[in-house]
């Protein structure tokens, strides 16, 4: 009978776990999507909601290099007007666009705009469940879980919100990024090639994914000050594997408008609502950290990233705060790690062979 129970016990605190990971990992993400996608329309977007116009923007300037969103959405769409079971399917329970897109462009249709949705809502649903993984890992006691849950909370607002930008490669970044993290963090002799492989495709996705190798350098920073062959080694791996899928883009693609579309750093110095998004960097970095044990890391992340933060405040427009999610998910990240920890949470390695 005390084995019987404790056999249930154990199924049931299995059910649970489960139960809260589909809704807080899967459903919640579907639903702060949905609302994102059909609950409001943004003044912001463009006329990229028909195939055409899609094609016409994202095969030109320097978003031509982002071709792993890109091609991933085109198939989505062409699953989604297909005879096949999977897009009949699809057209089915796709909502009508919200009624204010005709505005953008005139030329918009649900299932291209439907697309989009799909596609978001699902590297949305996977950057939140790796994100659930990396603050829940090891967790055993209500305070930790409950600290666990509120950093995830924020993670996931920030991607949300900054969604108001529809883009085929912001979702996609921050999945390949989250990976990234969990197997630099938690993964044990095998995640260096799966590392090297989230980094190859974050680059085909947007170039933000030198954020990555900022995040390792901030991780690795002790054994890299003492000259640790082994990190060494794999940070060089990384920033080649980085540079040479960046150069080889350019050189496929030719090198008009290479690494920028224009300067712009004026306009954001004196345009309101630019100038609102620089201010949001440093305040929602300063949130992040308040109340971290050992900030150390933190701030080699920070100064590590200050080359791309700089680079986007020159040549793109800082409204778009969807530039600086990166930044402060991977800030989450190692903030998260660096607090200290209740004494019933099962610590972190430091050891450099059991991690990345």
């Amino acid at each position: 009978m005390v084995e019987f129970k404790s056999n249930h016990g154990t199924e049931m605190g299995g059910i649970l776990k489960i139960t809260r990971v589909g809704v807080v990992g899967i459903v919640l993400p579907c639903m702060l999507s949905f609302v994102v996608y059909y609950g409001f329309f943004s003044d912001y977007a463009g006329a990229g909601f028909h195939r055409e116009g899609f094609l016409s923007f994202y095969e030109s300037g320097v978003v031509k290099y982002r071709v792993l969103g890109r091609e991933l959405l085109l198939k989505t769409h062409s699953v989604v007007v297909s005879q096949t079971w999977a897009g009949r399917l699809a057209r089915r329970f796709l909502p009508d666009v919200p009624r204010c897109m005709p505005m953008a462009d005139p030329k918009g249709n649900a299932w291209f705009y439907g697309a989009i949705f799909i596609q978001n809502t699902v590297f949305f649903v996977g950057a939140a469940l790796v994100l659930y993984a990396l603050f829940h890992h090891g967790c055993v006691t209500p305070g930790a879980r409950a600290f666990a849950m509120g950093r995830y909370g924020i993670g996931l607002l920030m991607m949300t919100l900054t969604q108001f930008v529809p883009t085929a490669y912001d979702m996609v970044t921050c999945f390949f990024f989250l990976a990234a993290a969990y197997l630099i963090v938690y993964a044990g002799r095998w995640g260096f090639p799966g590392l090297l492989i989230c980094v190859f495709l974050g680059t085909l996705t947007r170039e933000s994914a030198v954020i990555t190798l900022a995040f390792f350098f901030a991780y690795h920073i002790d054994e890299l000050v003492k000259l640790n062959r082994q990190a060494i080694g794999r940070l060089v791996s990384l920033t080649l594997v980085f540079a040479i899928t960046y150069v080889v883009l350019r050189v496929y693609y030719g090198t008009d408008h290479a690494m920028w579309q224009m300067v712009r750093w004026w306009l954001n110095l004196f345009d309101q609502k630019s100038l609102c998004g620089i201010l949001l960097f440093p305040v929602m970095c300063w949130m992040i950290m308040a109340g971290v044990s050992s900030v150390r890391r933190c701030w080699v992340f920070l100064v590590a990233c200050l080359p791309y933060v700089i680079a986007m405040t020159i040549i793109a427009n800082t409204w778009e705060i969807r530039l600086w999610v990166p930044v402060w998910l991977g800030l989450l990240v190692l903030a998260y790690v660096d607090t200290e920890k209740d004494n019933s949470r099962v610590p972190v390695s430091s050891n450099m062979s059991a991690r990345c």
